[in-house]
C-alpha cells in the first residue's frame, strides 16, 4: 500500500505515516536511488507568477536612479481608515496610531505588494554596500 492508502485506512495524515516510517527505520519499498516511478511522462510546470523581488525590481526600474538614491516623499492621494482600506490600496501607515487622525497611505499598490511604488521603496531597500 501507499502512505496516502495507509493514512487513509488508519485515520491519519500521510506524513503522519511517513515520520512513522522513517522513525522505525523501515524501508520505502524501492531501493535508494531508484526512481520513483518508471514508466510515468515528465510533469508539466506551471507558469509561476511573479515573485516580490521581480514585482521589487520593475518597481524601481521605473524611477529615476537619483530618485531612488534619495529620501522620496510619497504623498498619498487617497488616505483611509483600517475600515475602508481595499485589497488593492498601500497599506503604509501614516502618522501615530493612538491618535484618531492615523491613516493608511490608499494609493494603487503593486500588484503582489502590500505598497505602493514609493512606499515599496522605501519598505524593500537593498541594504548599502560597504
Amino acid at each position: 500500500m501507499t502512505c496516502s492508502q495507509i493514512a487513509a485506512a488508519i485515520g491519519v495524515s500521510r506524513n503522519a505515516v511517513i515520520g512513522k516510517i522513517h522513525r522505525l527505520g523501515l524501508s520505502s519499498g524501492r531501493p535508494a536511488g531508484a526512481p520513483a516511478r518508471a514508466n510515468c511522462p515528465p510533469r508539466a510546470r506551471h507558469p509561476r507568477g511573479p515573485t516580490q523581488r521581480r514585482l521589487l525590481r520593475l518597481a524601481y526600474a521605473q524611477a529615476a536612479l537619483d530618485e531612488i538614491l534619495s529620501d522620496v516623499v510619497v504623498i498619498s492621494l487617497r488616505p483611509c481608515s483600517l475600515l475602508a482600506i481595499d485589497a488593492h490600496q498601500c497599506r503604509w501607515p501614516i502618522g501615530d496610531p493612538t491618535t484618531p487622525n492615523f491613516v493608511f497611505c490608499g494609493n494603487d499598490a503593486i500588484g503582489g505588494l502590500a505598497y505602493c511604488v514609493g512606499h515599496a521603496r522605501m519598505a524593500y531597500r537593498a541594504p548599502r554596500r560597504r
